[in-house]
């Protein structure tokens, strides 16, 4: 069965062509005399592309490189009495698809032949795509600086020039390596990939010198469930080298993505770094799904499982699973229409247990896909629940309690009550904190007198303490004492630094009327909050910063923390 994938949901197998001409382009000659590809010289947007020649092996390869230099077609055929055939639709109104000369790689290791052909446009387009969306140089060397879809094996994407990968800043400057990538499909859904070494770097170093994302995407190979990408030791540090301490990898298959900054991995970019993207079977799929009904969630798309490998100079491996506190974004695209306020990513632990995790939903036109943001690697699912209390109806704060524990960040203090106005203890607050950031897994140690090993927030408390978001008086950390509106803004200013975020410089004087009562240790922090619009004033105009805040207030304000910081929806 041929292995195919497409840049589009618009496949078509065994279309007629329309509106292209009969000429076929003259194939470049190799010395491999009975391997042969042709194609016709032009096809028209919304047609179809016939390849079709000859080979002395049993199966061929087929690429096809559009002018953006992307790997937009991949398919491995079987070769029938000497002779192979392919054909497929080319995509209209696809910005991966522009007007412009396309390449066709045909063979198999490094007996291969190549071919050309143009897209044209259609009469009735008056040429509204001959721009191809602006995703790329066009130069046709590979080193297009362009901002990639979050999900290239489709084509419905928006284009490079309307929206960055969602696990990319905003206005990330991109050099896409896409053209070194070779896909080698393997046993059991396993699509192998690898890069060439000379290809990449000559992409990265001819890419725009102020490129921080270095892109691998993969296009969709029919039934491939795991993509393993090969990323040898002179790619990463070509990349550390055009793009700095700030460079990172983004792996973008048509299921999920993960974006590598090259700091996390410290001394092991030295090596041959292997990233694995992969859905789990479907023994295990059902598994997890049992397990959120009986939490009563539903499972939104394939849970997938991420993995870094270092390969030493001696072949073997060693699994990198910790990230010494840099958050590394991956993605998990989901396609249906979802609720971003009841839906929230889980990891999946080994003995089924569900923790939430950092989530942001992006959407595009082919759906949405979940970033998560995490320090280590794990399986993860995304799944959707609607939480409330009988004691937050009418509320003020009835919407932002009830998102937050419907993405299972905050509990009531029984199933049907929350509790909105009791204050909340700087134990329990911490504990919110450390679960809300996803460090629920990490590990920590505190020398704090009054926390104690069989105390239940020891744990948590410990991790606050090596994250550097909490600190105590002295030995004592007062876990049990109600915590203030500025002793929150304080752990909200380190949880903003722990990741990664950007925070005020200046400090503009306050308005509040009772700005005097503000701490001198707090101020710094108090303004950050209040300029980023985490903490807020009453209707009277006062902040009231020592006063104990309430549960209610506490949900609130880590909500709109996690807002900043792209944790969660709006």
């Amino acid at each position: 069965m041929p292995k195919k994938m497409l840049a589009t949901l618009s496949i078509s197998l065994a279309v007629a062509m329309t509106g292209a001409s009969a000429a076929y382009a003259t194939p470049v000659e190799q010395s491999a005399m009975d391997l042969s590809v042709q194609v016709p010289a032009s096809v028209v947007q919304g047609s179809s592309l016939l390849i079709s020649g000859t080979s002395p092996v049993s199966t061929v390869s087929i690429k096809v490189i559009g002018p953006n230099q992307l790997n937009l077609f991949f398919d491995v055929l079987d070769v029938v009495n000497g002779a192979y055939q392919d054909t497929f639709k080319i995509p209209t109104n696809d910005s991966k698809w522009p007007v412009g000369q396309y390449t066709v790689v045909v063979g198999q290791g490094t007996n291969v032949k190549t071919a050309t052909f143009n897209v044209t446009a259609p009469p009735s387009s008056g040429g509204g795509s001959d721009n191809g969306g602006g995703t790329g140089s066009g130069s046709g060397n590979g080193s297009g600086s362009t901002n990639v879809p979050s999900n290239p094996g489709t084509s419905n994407n928006p284009s490079a020039s309307e929206q960055n990968n969602p696990m990319l800043p905003a206005g990330a400057v991109v050099t896409d390596l896409s053209s070194a990538v070779t896909v080698q499909p393997g046993a059991a859904g396993l699509s192998q990939v690898v890069l060439d070494s000379k290809k990449a770097i000559a992409s990265i170093q001819s890419g725009k010198d102020n490129a921080k994302a270095f892109v691998i995407s993969i296009p969709e190979v029919k039934g491939s469930k795991v993509v393993a990408v090969s990323i040898p030791a002179d790619v990463s540090k070509a990349i550390a080298e055009k793009g700095g301490t700030e460079a990172s990898i983004l792996v973008v298959t048509p299921f999920g993505g993960y974006n590598l900054p090259l700091k996390a991995l410290g001394s092991s970019q030295l090596d041959t770094i292997v990233v694995t993207v992969s859905q789990v079977n479907d023994e295990k799929e059902n598994q997890i799904r049992e397990k959120t009904v009986g939490k009563g969630l539903t499972l939104l798309g394939s849970p997938t499982t991420f993995t870094v490998e270092r390969v030493k100079a001696d072949g073997t491996r060693q699994e990198i699973d910790n990230f010494n506190n840099i958050y590394v974004p991956r993605s998990i695209h989901i396609g249906a229409a979802i609720d971003t306020s009841l839906a929230v990513a889980v990891k999946v632990n080994e003995d089924g247990s569900l923790v939430p995790v950092p989530t942001y939903f992006s959407k595009d036109s082919t759906g949405f896909t979940a970033v998560i943001n995490r320090t280590s690697n794990s399986t993860y699912a995304v799944v959707s629940g609607n939480k409330s209390f009988a004691d937050i109806k009418g509320h003020w704060a009835e919407a932002n309690i009830s998102k937050m524990a419907s993405h299972l960040l905050v509990n009531g203090i029984t199933d049907t009550k929350f509790g909105p106005q009791m204050n909340i203890t700087r134990a329990e607050f911490t504990s919110l904190v450390v679960r809300a950031l996803g460090l629920s897994d990490s590990a920590g140690t505190t020398s704090f007198k009054d926390v104690k090993k069989e105390d239940w927030f020891y744990k948590e408390v410990g991790i606050a303490v090596s994250a550097g978001l909490i600190k105590g008086e002295g030995d004592q950390f007062k876990p049990g004492d109600n915590i203030t509106r500025e002793q929150m803004a304080a752990i909200f200013e380190r949880a903003l630094k722990f990741a990664g975020a950007s925070v005020p410089n200046s400090a503009p004087a306050l308005s509040f009327a009772d700005k005097n009562s503000i701490s001198a240790w707090a101020a710094p922090s108090i303004s950050t909050a209040v300029q980023l619009g985490i903490l807020k004033g009453d209707e009277r105009g006062l902040l009231h910063p020592g006063a104990p805040a309430t549960r209610a207030e506490g949900t609130v304000m880590l909500e709109r923390m996690l807002k900043v910081i792209k944790f969660i929806n709006e």
